[in-house]
């Protein structure tokens, strides 16, 4: 017989079902908990890359602003063949050493990479060339339509001015800043109509495009550095620092 002073369980005030299906449930919040926390841990010490940035995992690369460290070497051998340096290039700088990168006028690492490489042209004048190739990515909506514009301005010998004004006004691209950088930069404005309405510019764009796949492109920026002696490698991690660059290039030079 119950008493004031009896010990109860809790199940008491459940019938055997409810007590059975109460049971039930707790069992499963308590398996989910622990799972929840376990995963968790998990992916906090960075388990099996499951935290990436959102733009490396549409590039299906890790374009990032970061150094390599440690022992990482910041070059990697080269998965195809680099198709050669040629004079339908765009080519500014002169020197030994050449860096080819394949860029995407939309991507805002390739921004970042663009600014550190314009400083590296600059400080090392006479000694580093440097190949811009187009690479627009499918998800960039105006990627394609930006390096059509830029290869315009290329048939009118103004690419380089033209490319900077588009890494400038990233995030205004479209048909109203393309007409704009136009007549900005002193283009012919009829030529340059003329050429964007023709698409006359995509065979070249296109052929960038199948180049860098065969050389291992995958995102952008990718980039690949020449040696004296013609050896290629390509760069790692993308848009990566000016330092890192400064110290891959003096160490080529050294050579």
């Amino acid at each position: 017989m119950d008493t004031p002073f009896s010990k109860k369980s809790f199940f008491d005030a459940f019938s055997p079902k409810q007590a059975f299906i109460f049971g039930c449930v707790a069992a499963l919040l308590i398996l989910g908990t622990l799972g929840c926390l376990g995963l968790g841990a998990y992916v906090l010490r960075g388990g099996s890359g499951a935290v990436i940035s959102a733009n490396a995992a549409a590039d299906k690369v890790a374009n990032t602003n970061t150094a390599p460290t440690g022992t990482t070497s910041p070059t990697t051998a080269v998965t195809g063949a680099l198709a050669a340096v040629t004079s339908a290039d765009h080519l500014i700088g002169s020197g030994d050493i050449t860096i080819v990168t394949y860029s995407d006028f939309q991507c805002p690492y390739c921004k970042s990479f663009d600014t550190n490489m314009q400083k590296i042209m600059t400080d090392y004048a006479g000694k580093v060339k440097w190949v811009f190739r187009d690479f627009p990515l499918s998800f960039h909506a105006e990627a394609q339509n930006a390096a059509e514009a830029a290869e315009c301005a290329a048939a009118q010998g103004k690419f380089w001015e033209y490319a900077a004004k588009l890494f400038a006004n990233q995030s205004a691209l479209g048909e109203a800043i393309y007409k704009s950088i136009a007549t900005e930069i002193g283009l012919n404005i009829t030529d340059f109509d003329s050429c964007r309405s023709s698409d006359k510019m995509l065979a070249i764009i296109s052929a960038d495009q199948t180049a860098g796949s065969a050389a291992g492109v995958r995102g952008t920026p990718s980039s690949f550095i020449i040696s004296k002696d013609g050896k290629v490698q390509q760069i790692s991690g993308g848009a990566v620092p000016y330092a890192t660059l400064k110290a891959l290039l003096d160490k080529e030079l050294a050579k």
